[in-house]
């Protein structure tokens, strides 16, 4: 939701999977989120909301890896 994104800081992460930057507003009102920053919200595929985190503490981010791995564990036993 950042209206200036760092885009850079996005690219040398070189996560193996999309980051929505939501700039305009529009896709966290559907999901009923507005103006919580930080916010990390993890989608799957087909759209539904898996998990989502508030702020940021290095707890946060080994539960985000923590969560990718499962999903990426469930999606590859689903193919």
């Amino acid at each position: 939701m950042d209206t200036q994104p760092n885009l850079e800081h996005y690219q040398k992460l070189n996560l193996p999977f999309p980051v929505l930057l939501d700039r305009y507003n529009v896709l966290a009102p559907r999901y009923g989120f507005n103006n919580i920053l930080p916010l990390t919200i993890l989608i799957s595929p087909p759209g539904r909301v898996i998990d989502i985190w508030e702020g940021y503490k290095e707890e946060i981010s080994e539960g985000i890896q923590v969560k990718l791995k499962e999903v990426i564990s469930e999606s590859t036993k689903d193919q």
